[in-house]
């Protein structure tokens, strides 16, 4: 596969993962020993290692809240066919508050083989902002 070919592939698993994130399983857009930080959050740094793992945070987040959209998304390719960088805005409705919420977010990604080996999402948790 030509470097065009994979950055290609692994553009389609990034616009599949922002445009399924409660509305399907993304378990498949994972690789099986994958790794997800957010060095970043409210209750100190986390990092999340492996597919089960990866899926049972997910379902958590998930389950806690009634809406979660990426508004704003722009996902930046890089020289290297595997590495992306990927800038937001998210707007998510909390299910037993329904506060809304608001806040901007950049992940790096490598995604390898159309999966992703790595996400880490920067934000700052001080700046979201009450819609």
């Amino acid at each position: 596969m030509t470097p065009e070919e994979s950055r290609a592939r692994n553009l389609d698993t990034l616009r599949r993962f922002f445009r399924s994130y409660l509305t399907a399983d993304r378990r498949p857009l994972w690789a099986d020993d994958a790794r997800f930080e957010m060095p970043f959050a409210a209750a100190g740094p986390v990092r999340v290692d492996g597919i089960d793992a990866i899926a049972r945070e997910s379902d958590a987040f998930c389950a806690s809240v009634l809406s979660h959209d990426y508004v704003e998304l722009a996902i930046h390719p890089t020289i290297d066919p595997e590495v992306f960088w990927v800038a937001t805005r998210t707007e998510t409705v909390d299910s037993a508050t329904r506060t809304k919420r608001s806040h901007e977010i950049v992940n790096y990604f490598r995604v390898v083989d159309g999966k992703i080996a790595r996400r880490i999402e920067y934000f700052n948790p001080l700046a979201m902002n009450a819609l």
